[in-house]
This record gives C-alpha cells, sequence and structure tokens, in this order.
C-alpha cells in the first residue's frame, strides 16, 4: 500500500473534525428537504380557501374561477381579501378581484393544482404522522391492492366512529395530501389516494436507507504518529469512523491499551470533555472552540490514533441524533 504523510498540528485536527461534521449536518439537511422542492406551507385559514378554489377547478379545469364571498365561511367575512392577498404572495393565484356585488375572480398557478400532492410528498411527514394515521393509510393502500373500494371501506369504519376519532385521522390525511374525499350527508361521498399518499411507504423506507447509509459512512483516516508538536498520518489502515461506539467501549479500550494509571487518568478526561461537547451539540447544535482540548488530544496521537477516530464518532453521532434522532 503507497505512503503518504501530512503534516498536522492541533489547531488543524480541530478543524477537520468540525469539516467532517459540517460536512455531514449539511448532507442530513439535504435528504431532509429531499421532497420539499421549496413547499411553502400555507396557514388554515388559507388552506380552506385554496380548498374552495380546488372544488371549483376540478369541475371546469379552467384556472379562472368565480364564485360569491358567501361560499366562504363566516369567520372570514373581513379578511377575504387579505388571505386572498396571503395566496398570491405565495405564488398559488396570480391575480384577485372581490366586487361590491359579493362576487369574486380569481386565477389560480400551476402550483396552486398540485399543493397537496407536494404537501405529501414532504418528507418530514414520516415524522409528523401519528401512529393511527399512519395505520390507516397503511390499511388504505392494501384495500387499493387488492382492488377494493377505499371509499367503501372508510364509510364502514366511519359508522362506528362515535367519538369522531376516525373522522380526525381522515382528515389530517387529507390536509397533508396524502388522501382526498369529498363528502356528503356527513360521510364519505367519494375517496381515493393520491400519488403522495399511494407511495408513502415506499418513499419513508428509501429516505431512511439514505439516513442509514449516510450514518455508516466510514471516514478512513490512517496510521497516526507524532514528532514533537505535530502530527503525521501516514497508512490508510483501519482506523475507521464506526457510528456504533459506545462510550463504554471506549472506556474499556482505554483500559485495554493504556500501560500506566496516569495515562488512563488522562484519556479519561478527554473522553469525559468529549461527553460534554456531544452534549452541548444534541442541546444546542453547536460545536464550540476548544483549543486546550485539541491540544491535550495531540499528546497522546503518537501512541493512541485510535482515540482520535473514537472522538470524531462520538462527535458525528451526537450531530446526527441532534439532526434526526438517528
Amino acid at each position: 500500500m503507497a505512503k503518504f504523510n501530512i503534516k498536522l498540528d492541533a489547531r488543524k485536527i480541530e478543524k477537520e473534525i468540525k469539516d467532517v461534521m459540517t460536512k455531514r449536518i449539511k448532507e442530513i439537511d439535504i435528504l431532509k428537504k429531499e421532497g420539499d422542492k421549496n413547499m411553502k406551507i400555507l396557514n388554515k385559514n388559507s388552506e380552506i380557501m385554496l380548498n374552495a378554489f380546488l372544488e371549483k377547478y376540478n369541475k371546469t379545469h379552467n384556472y379562472t374561477i368565480e364564485g360569491e364571498v358567501d361560499e366562504f365561511p363566516k369567520h372570514f367575512q373581513f379578511s377575504i381579501k387579505k388571505i386572498m392577498e396571503d395566496l398570491e404572495y405565495n405564488g398559488y393565484i396570480t391575480s384577485y378581484d372581490v366586487y361590491i356585488s359579493g362576487t369574486w375572480t380569481v386565477t389560480l398557478t400551476p402550483e396552486a393544482i398540485e399543493y397537496y400532492e407536494k404537501k405529501g410528498s414532504r418528507v418530514e411527514l414520516f415524522e409528523e404522522l401519528m401512529d393511527n394515521e399512519k395505520e390507516l393509510l397503511k390499511k388504505l393502500i392494501e384495500v387499493e391492492n387488492n382492488e377494493k373500494d377505499i371509499t367503501e371501506y372508510l364509510k364502514n369504519i366511519l359508522e362506528n366512529d362515535k367519538n369522531n376519532i376516525k373522522r380526525g385521522v381522515i382528515k389530517s390525511l387529507t390536509d397533508n395530501g396524502l388522501l382526498k374525499v369529498f363528502w356528503a350527508d356527513d360521510t364519505v361521498y367519494y375517496a381515493n389516494l393520491t400519488q403522495s399518499g399511494r407511495t408513502y411507504y415506499e418513499r419513508e423506507e428509501k429516505h431512511n436507507k439514505n439516513i442509514e447509509k449516510l450514518a455508516s459512512r466510514t471516514y478512513n483516516i490512517g496510521t497516526v504518529t507524532a514528532s514533537g508538536g505535530n502530527v503525521f498520518i501516514g497508512d490508510v489502515t483501519n482506523s475507521q469512523l464506526n457510528i456504533n461506539n459506545s462510550i463504554s467501549n471506549i472506556e474499556k479500550e482505554i483500559e485495554d491499551k493504556c500501560e500506566s494509571e496516569d495515562e488512563k487518568a488522562e484519556l479519561k478526561e478527554l473522553l469525559d470533555e468529549v461527553k460534554e461537547i456531544a452534549e452541548n451539540i444534541q442541546e444546542s447544535g453547536n460545536i464550540a472552540r476548544r483549543k486546550k482540548f485539541f491540544e491535550k488530544m495531540s499528546e497522546h496521537l503518537a501512541k493512541h490514533g485510535w482515540f482520535y477516530g473514537a472522538v470524531i464518532d462520538i462527535i458525528g453521532q451526537a450531530a446526527i441524533n441532534r439532526m434526526g434522532g438517528m
């Protein structure tokens, strides 16, 4: 295997750790935004109004629609223009007019038509959906896959829904763009899964695999030796960052690999500081500068290069947990 030498000092070691963690945090952040597509989530009133617009659009498939002010909820009476302004600001309508006669006209954008489909594609839903919502969605997917009628299935569960629990779950799936429901006579008249709802579990599995792949990524550091205050990285060997290493494993390694009690005490003291750094990351998301810590750590790199990799591992796990609780 080819050899190479890279001369580092304590500051560069600190920078390398920060660079690794910054990269990992950015990669996780990208994964969390992969289904977002700059999605602009509307407030409740704006969604209610958008729903009214979409009902009209579904009948005519015309982007320009019109109606009467009385079609909106009563509490909209003094805020209709403000809500329309919010829809325009967020790019879901291009223009609107409210007339003295009590009528209105708006022109929808393609983004408005795709609003709930995109909302259902957000990766945040993998964490936001409650267990009973996921359970019903899974059942609806099974019903559809078995070529049965999900409308009838929803009607049946609502008949025994004395506390309106199932009704609330159906509403949540609808509000999150996973299910389309048309109501009549206080029950489901017609229902079907959206593409986002149909592919929810497939997308969740893919997303989780990407997160796991990122979390288990290996960084080969190499054999570490030192001369004076400088550190040298030699052959690329088995100094791997294993995300599954625990504090207890590292403490055991300290016991096994350190020859003197003073050496053990010094590394354990450093490990305690690593724990503190990890806790700060999980609480605040920040990696504070600790010049003296890295200077002390560099003193042990000649003999205990494995400790360097273990430190990055612990800090990395803390960052992963901070980003998503993995």
